[in-house]
Parts: structure tokens; C-alpha cells; sequence
């Protein structure tokens, strides 16, 4: 199932926190609720910063947590595209305690994904029979997007950033998702990002119950 709006870049893209962080996507909410003894349903809200639509999902289950990744196929127009899609898992009979991860991928490619392109991130707990639903949005998991500024953007030697929040560590990726820096308890607002091929990264802020994640170019 899957739900998709366009509402066009002149009427609200300009207050639109994603675009203005230079997402192409981020999580809104996730909602879990029990099918059965066997099998949870998620629901993902996810806002897009440009036109897309829902591409494909895939799951993982590691003893006690359970990885969702959804990946959408986005292309570089002016609207932004409002996403709510309903993912069944199963899971083991007996009452535990779990952790949900759910990650969100874009795609340039219309048929396949190759889960490379990460844009956002969610973590929540639950313990299993479910009574009712959780929702991210009413738990101590949220995940708000903060004010940070990165600049220049693309750079080729010295990444400087502004946060609203006091960061107690930087943690940088490439393009597969492989974590390649990480800094904890910075010091100054600037990273030294010379040794590093041209490319796409993505660079995540945490501090403060704060989780803050943006892409960057490395142009030489």
C-alpha cells in the first residue's frame, strides 16, 4: 500500500525543514502495532524534499533487533512527496523485549535499489505483546531534526558547521555506509576533510538527545 502527494515547490518548500537541511528524505513517525502472536505491522511516514515514490523494502532480524530498510525512488524535481507505507514483519512467539531500526534509502534507478543512499535513520523499542500502538512520535526515541548549518558545501579541504545544540560526537560515512571518521567531544567547528576522495558523505551531529545527519560533497 502506499500513499503519495505532490504539493508544489511555490506554495510550502520554502519552510520545509527537509529541503532546508538538504534531505531528499526523513522520517515523520513510525507506528507499531501487533498483527498477532507472529507478526508486527509498521507504519512508516516519510516526507520526501523532491517527487518520488516508494520503491521496496527489506528486513533483517539480529537476536533482538529487527532492521526495516525502505527505499524510494526519487528524482530531482520542485514538489515535495509525502510517503505512508504499511511493512508486516514476523517475529518469534515468545514475549522479548526489541529494537527497530528503520532505515530510509533513496534510488535513481525506478526498478531496483541497491540500499546505498541512507538519508535518514530511526531507532525504537518495544516489548512484544503490544498493547495498542507506539508511536516515535509520543516516545523518549524521537528523532527532531535540529538547526545545523554546513558550509561550504561542496569543499575540498575544511568543513565548517554550526549547530543549535552542544555535540558530543561527529561521526562521517561514504556513499556505501561505511563509517570512515568519528569525533567525540569536538572541540572546534570544523573537520579537515582533505584526505578524502571526491565524493558523496554523509556527516551525523549527536549531542543533547539530538541526532542530526546531512550530506556533504567533496569536490578536489
Amino acid at each position: 500500500m502506499k500513499t503519495i502527494v505532490y504539493i508544489f515547490f511555490s506554495l510550502i518548500l520554502t519552510n520545509f525543514v527537509y529541503a532546508q537541511n538538504n534531505l531528499f528524505l526523513g522520517i515523520d513517525d513510525v507506528i507499531i502495532s501487533q498483527q498477532n502472536t507472529q507478526q508486527i505491522k509498521v507504519k512508516l511516514k516519510v516526507t520526501g524534499a523532491t517527487v518520488g515514490e516508494y520503491l521496496s523494502y527489506k528486513t533483517e532480524i539480529n537476536q533482538n533487533v529487527i532492521t526495516l530498510s525502505a527505499c524510494y525512488f526519487m528524482i530531482d524535481a520542485a514538489a515535495i512527496t509525502y510517503f505512508d507505507n504499511d511493512f508486516y514483519i514476523d517475529i518469534p512467539v515468545a514475549p522479548n523485549n526489541y529494537s527497530l531500526k528503520v532505515n530510509v534509502y533513496y534510488s535513481s534507478n525506478e526498478t531496483t535499489c541497491n540500499y546505498s543512499n541512507l538519508d535518514d535513520t530511526a531507532t525504537l523499542n518495544f516489548s512484544t505483546p503490544i498493547e495498542g500502538t507506539i508511536s516515535l512520535n509520543t516516545s523518549e526515541n524521537q528523532t527532531k531534526i535540529p538547526q545545523v548549518s554546513l558550509y561550504p558545501n561542496p569543499v575540498s579541504n575544511l568543513l565548517k558547521y554550526k549547530t543549535s545544540f552542544k555535540t558530543t560526537e561527529i561521526n562521517i560515512y561514504d556513499s556505501s555506509g561505511k563509517k570512515i571518521t568519528n569525533i567525540t567531544k569536538p572541540k572546534e567547528n570544523q573537520i579537515d576533510v582533505s584526505q578524502y576522495p571526491a565524493g558523496n558523505y554523509h556527516i551525523e551531529f549527536i549531542g543533547d538527545k539530538n541526532k542530526y545527519r546531512n550530506k556533504f560533497i567533496i569536490r578536489k
